[in-house]
């Protein structure tokens, strides 16, 4: 018997603009009790999985779909992998799959005679064969003809009987990640490797295998690349202070991990998500991109959650949002004002005006193939040739403090001084008068 019914959604909604994109985060009112395990994406329909059953999000409505009949009860739904085939292998807390395909025939596997574990992870390898990982029951498995089997630290190499997470990849070679490090399968064959700690994570992308594991010095993520190589990737202290629960790459290529909060790896900078870009969450169990549209997370105790993305033309306004970001199109040949200060008609640079003049090095130096133009500007009071020569002396320091200091290549860059002939305010005022007094750095490629 099944029994169903239909919830109506309401969001609370916060919009986060950073850099070049802004992103929409929603929290799923009616869910915000609930804790969301795994989340499967199948076309429009999201899957997902809770303590209350399984629960299915369609044209903005949940519909809970609450697995069981009059022997088997599903409440409990902790893991969920839809094959190539649309069809739902959905685990739950007692060492049962259920077995759901696109037209809506129904299978229960019983696993139950190994014992009874919560099934964290579900795979389906090219033979048709069903790996499921559990906690504290190892791995356990169904071949194409109905044979059951269990590896256990007992009977195999398997690391540990705590399994989080277990990956087919597109070699056919079994994935598993235990609570004491990483180990695989390929044929009949058991390798382990030297990555430490809880593995809780494994995911395959453009030829590379990625690893999230958690040891007692931090959190990491490893990447074998092209599986011939091990490369630690790098990730900021606050990432390797949390948890690191999921991970996911979404179409544009952005990493998404799942923590105590959401780190998205973008365009070669880390930006995160929490409490005060509206990710009320402090623990997230999964995190699941559309093909081409939002990312859903599920959340321990406060329900799943959207994030939505929108592409803006980035807003250039000092030097501050360039260093931590990889230089976009939009913001080369715009002049950018450098906030330095000199000494009264003088080309002498203040010392507090050093720390800005770093990070124009730091840009520079993090993109080699950009080249610079630094252009001196004054105010139209007093001689104009005076104005011209004293805007070239101070365009020229910042050039020699760059190369000199900094050991910025003397090539890259060019100081050119224009006096008082390019006013960006009025110069009939001093309030304004001032704006004009000012150096810019101008970037360009070759």
């Amino acid at each position: 018997m099944k029994t169903s019914f239909v919830l109506f959604l309401s969001q609370f909604v916060l919009v986060y603009s950073l850099f070049a994109q802004t992103f929409t985060v929603k929290q799923w009112a009616l869910l915000q009790n609930t804790g969301v395990q795994q989340i499967g994406i199948e076309n429009q329909t999201k899957w997902l999985c809770t303590g209350k059953g399984l629960i299915k999000l369609e044209n903005e409505t949940l519909n809970a779909v609450l697995l069981q009949d009059d022997t088997l009860n599903f409440r409990g739904v902790s893991s969920i992998f839809i094959d190539s085939k649309r069809t739902k292998w959905i685990g739950n807390y007692q060492s049962q799959v259920f077995r759901l395909d696109s037209v809506g025939k129904k299978q229960i596997i019983d696993f139950q005679e190994f014992g009874t574990y919560l099934i964290t992870s579900l795979s389906l390898d090219q033979d048709g064969k069903l790996w499921a990982g559990t906690f504290g029951g190892g791995v356990l498995s169904l071949d194409a003809l109905g044979g059951k089997s269990r590896y256990q630290t007992e009977n195999s190499k398997i690391l540990s009987d705590q399994v989080f997470k277990i990956f087919v990849d597109q070699q056919n070679r079994k994935w598993v990640g235990t609570a004491e490090g990483l180990c695989s399968i390929e044929g009949q064959k058991w390798k382990n490797y030297d990555l430490e700690g809880q593995i809780t994570d494994i995911l395959e992308y453009k030829g590379d295998l990625w690893v999230a594991n958690a040891t007692m010095q931090g959190s990491e993520i490893w990447r074998y690349q092209a599986f011939k190589r091990w490369e630690r990737f790098p990730i900021p202290d606050q990432l390797s202070r949390m948890r690191l629960m999921d991970l996911s790459f979404d179409a544009q290529g952005s990493l998404w991990v799942a923590g105590d909060k959401i780190a998205i790896w973008k365009n070669e900078n880390w930006i995160f998500l929490g409490e005060n870009e509206g990710f009320t969450s402090h623990s997230a169990f999964c995190v699941s991109p559309e093909p081409m549209g939002k990312v859903w997370i599920g959340t321990e105790g406060k329900g799943l959650f959207s994030v939505e993305t929108v592409l803006t033309k980035p807003q250039i306004k000092n030097i501050d949002d360039l260093v931590v970001i990889k230089i976009p199109d939009e913001a080369l040949l715009k002049p950018i004002p450098l906030r330095i200060t000199f000494e009264r008609g003088s080309a002498d640079i203040s010392i507090v005006s050093k720390g800005e003049l770093d990070k124009a090095s730091q840009i520079l130096q993090k993109n080699p193939d950009l080249f610079a133009e630094i252009a001196g500007h004054t105010d139209n009071v007093g001689n104009p040739s005076a104005n011209k020569d004293l805007s070239e002396k101070r365009a020229f320091a910042v050039k020699q403090y760059l190369c000199v200091k900094n050991g910025v290549s003397n090539e890259r860059i060019q100081a050119i001084g224009y006096g008082g002939t390019r006013p960006i305010a009025d110069n009939s005022q001093e309030s304004t008068r001032q704006l004009n007094r000012r150096v810019e750095i101008i970037l360009r490629k070759k």
